[in-house]
């Protein structure tokens, strides 16, 4: 039976998710093939209580049912979804107790059970509540309450009970047409049998029964889809229903029709009940799973090894100046990588402000990992929200993108040489036509060749970046000076600063320019040019590299 465990346990990365939050981890009991486990010792007598002739019902659906929408109700919800009171009454002492997040208009299961499922999807909380009514000051009055972290394998208290008999989650357990979408169910089923015994089976952690009989299912009984029923002359639809319930199996989890399986409403789900009524009871039997349990607080399997789980995405600082580098998305999983890694994909709402590599794998027994943000230049604050992707699972974080602070423009001085070790001057020089690019290249080169030979300056140039920089071999930082990008290594610092606002919001272009823009070489210390001879031709060398593109450039002190 060990073999067959590891078999059916190892292979994570099939867990059905739902608003981006995975419902339990891959290696949860809900979430594990049983197709290899031994017949339980009690299953002929279960399934015969149960009834060998009764079929399997359709307990949800599409269509309307004397007017209302048959099956669970599953309400989507955000961390900002303000939390109510909740008024537990009988269940009070197995209940975890409020405020739960449940809109005014979350939908109620109905039918007499009066079901309410919220996931918070921001947080991955599950939140059930059995016999659920709301109050005038849209509290909640309700007979039970649970609540469940959807990215841990916590099972609630021994002998509490939840939104259902078993104390297990009801979500876990439902049909949804999206496991139709995907192809196949992946998971387990919650059914209903008519009568059980004063007895509960892991995972299950409450019965609700007055009767102790052996012959009688308990609840958390796990039932599968006999190997050899034959599922072909069935609709697709049904076929992967029932080619899951030969895998995943169906789990006993409340008092009800016999062998009545529990799903959505969703208009997309076909009428299976025509085709149903030829999938009796005797087509089941009772698995035992008592040897996938590792502990017994813990719906975790035995020797399964859970794929990774997004815990977070975030952003050390968040707003950030356009077009300065040092934006970083932190992304985090729930516990470390496993081998060869976890793959997550990324995303970027506006990638043309700030873009993200396509994807970042977190490397093994890491549990998390930093990637680089770039962004650009902006006129307005523009909130950018990236997403991180991982089997189905999401997490985002917002990074607000801030233009440059508007520069203050220097007193103009008439044009003199530069003098006076370590005096800081400006050269604003105005474009004379359209050929920006090529300005700004040929003064790049002109300052390149001035300085590399004492100072070991090399040029760069980035025409997809809309800029020029010298760079120092030392390392390179970028920051606002002054409302100006600035490249700098200590000793020179070098801005390019465009007037065209909102377009370029700060940033010099590199290609583009129309006439009339003006791009400013700042802070240059006059030591650096007095030492490489460059204060011998002054203001006037910089005349000198124009080659007609450039107006006579004015030299403002600093």
């Amino acid at each position: 039976m060990a073999a067959g465990i590891l078999l059916v346990a190892a292979a994570p990365g099939h867990a059905q998710t739902v608003g981006g939050c995975p419902v339990f981890p891959t290696n949860n009991i809900w979430n594990v093939r049983v197709d290899t486990l031994p017949v339980h010792p009690q299953s002929a007598a279960w399934v015969q209580s149960i009834g060998p002739n009764s079929w399997l019902h359709q307990d949800f659906g599409g269509e309307l049912y004397n007017g209302l929408e048959p099956g669970m109700q599953v309400n989507l919800v955000t961390g900002s979804q303000p939390r109510v009171p909740i008024v537990v009454t009988d269940g009070a002492d197995e209940s975890d107790p409020g405020p739960y997040p449940i809109p005014p208009t979350a939908k109620v299961e109905n039918g007499s059970d009066r079901h309410v499922i919220v996931v918070d999807t921001t947080d991955c909380r599950l939140y059930e509540t059995f016999y659920s009514f709301k109050n005038a000051d849209n509290s909640w009055t309700v007979y039970s309450a649970a609540i469940f972290d959807l990215r841990r394998n916590l099972l609630r208290p021994d002998y509490w009970t939840s939104a259902d008999a078993a104390g297990l989650p009801i979500l876990a357990g439902l049909a949804r047409y999206e496991d139709i979408v995907a192809g196949e169910l992946r998971h387990a089923l919650r059914f209903t049998a008519p009568r059980t015994t004063r007895q509960f089976l892991w995972p299950a952690r409450h019965y609700a029964s007055y009767t102790a009989d052996a012959n009688l299912p308990p609840m958390g009984a796990r039932f599968r889809l006999k190997a050899n029923f034959d599922i072909s002359p069935f609709s697709p639809t049904t076929q992967i229903i029932l080619t899951g319930l030969k895998r995943y199996g169906m789990m006993l989890a409340d008092n009800g029709g016999p062998w009545y399986v529990q799903g959505t409403w969703d208009p997309r789900w076909p009428n299976l009940g025509d085709e149903w009524w030829r999938i009796p009871g005797s087509a089941f039997e009772a698995v035992d799973v008592s040897g996938l349990m590792e502990d017994y607080d813990s719906a975790a399997v035995r020797g399964a090894v859970a794929a990774p789980i997004l815990d977070s995405v975030s952003f050390a600082a968040s707003p950030v100046t356009g077009g300065l580098p040092g934006a970083t998305l932190r992304v985090s999983v729930m516990a470390a990588a496993p081998a060869g890694g976890a793959v997550v994909s990324l995303a970027s709402s506006a990638s043309a402000v700030a873009s993200i590599a396509p994807s970042v794998t977190i490397p093994a027994g890491a549990a998390s990992v930093n990637v680089p943000v770039t962004t650009n230049a902006v006129g307005a604050s523009m909130p950018v929200v990236f997403t991180a992707s991982l089997a189905g699972q999401a997490r985002q974080a917002t990074l607000t993108v801030n233009p440059a602070p508007a520069s203050q423009a220097p007193a103009q001085q008439s044009v003199a040489p530069p003098s006076g070790s370590g005096e800081q001057v400006a050269f604003v020089v105005r474009t004379s036509d359209g050929d920006g690019a090529g300005d700004i290249a040929r003064l790049g080169r002109r300052f390149a060749r001035r300085l590399e030979g004492e100072f070991d300056i090399a040029e760069r140039r980035q025409p997809r970046e809309q800029r020029i920089a010298l760079e120092h071999h030392a390392a390179i930082q970028s920051r606002i000076f002054d409302g100006r990008a600035v490249d700098h290594d200590g000793s020179l610092i070098v801005a390019f600063e465009s007037r065209r606002d909102g377009e370029e919001g700060g940033l010099a272009a590199a290609r583009g320019a129309d006439e009339g823009h003006e791009f400013i070489v700042a802070d240059i210390e006059i030591e650096t040019l007095e030492r490489d001879g460059f204060a011998a031709v002054g203001a006037e060398g910089l005349a000198e590299t124009r080659d007609g593109k450039f107006r006579r450039h004015q030299r403002t002190a600093r």
